[in-house]
């Protein structure tokens, strides 16, 4: 099992950013879109963080299902100011979430990736990001290391400013992201739902399974 964080290069290059230096990748972009009309900035970051810790407790205590949860993430992060966010090292902590900044430089980011009981929100703050995202076909969610399964693409595209990406444990809960034209800076949202969450790496095949599809077979490394 990899640990996302340790097993992919990681360097402080400055107090709210974080560059990850794995190898580029080129991907074949496909027609796929996030709503993106302006709303009012109606919150502070210290609102947000507060519901937050609300909408984190009642996704655990009180059945509310992941959907629901991350729709409603999104829903007012895109009324906070982006100005007010802090820079990283002043980010909040939390035993039920984690909130991340990353800065990634064009063509450089995480490679395939699943998220291993927890969801997350990637919410794009400046620049461009090319996230490319699959569903896990099957019903085993986590599949030990070796093991071959096919995957299913979901989204293959870019997203910028103002834009989002959301993966539950169930829905695009593999994905790769890399840094779009000029790089970008990205707010993570990451929020547990089991006792060890974590993310395994895959090798997933260049080419679909057969022509004209959007299967995959893909491994996960050990």
């Amino acid at each position: 099992m990899y640990d996302l964080y340790k097993s992919t290069s990681v360097e402080s290059t400055q107090r709210d950013a974080v560059h990850m230096s794995a190898a580029p990748l080129s991907f074949l972009l496909e027609g796929c879109s996030s709503p993106t009309a302006p709303e009012p900035v109606t919150i502070t970051w210290e609102e947000f963080i507060r519901d937050l810790i609300l909408h984190a407790e009642c996704l655990l205590a009180c059945g509310l299902d992941e959907e629901t949860y991350v729709t409603q993430l999104v829903a007012q992060l895109k009324q906070v100011d982006p100005l007010t966010i802090p820079s990283w090292s002043e980010l909040p902590k939390h035993q039920l979430w984690e909130v991340s900044v990353f800065r990634l430089a064009e063509g450089y980011g995480f490679p395939p990736h699943d998220h291993r009981h927890y969801n997350g929100v990637i919410f794009v703050l400046e620049g461009q990001v090319h996230i490319r995202s699959y569903d896990l076909l099957g019903p085993e969610r986590t599949p030990l290391a070796g093991r071959r399964v096919c995957i299913r693409e979901t989204v293959n595209r870019i997203f910028t400013a103002g834009e989002y990406s959301t993966l539950t444990t169930t829905r695009d809960n593999i994905h790769a992201v890399r840094g779009g034209l000029g790089g970008c800076r990205l707010l993570d949202i990451f929020t547990w739902l089991g006792p060890r969450p974590q993310s395994v790496f895959l090798k997933v095949d260049e080419q679909p399974t057969e022509p004209g599809t959007n299967l995959y077979w893909a491994s996960f490394m050990s």
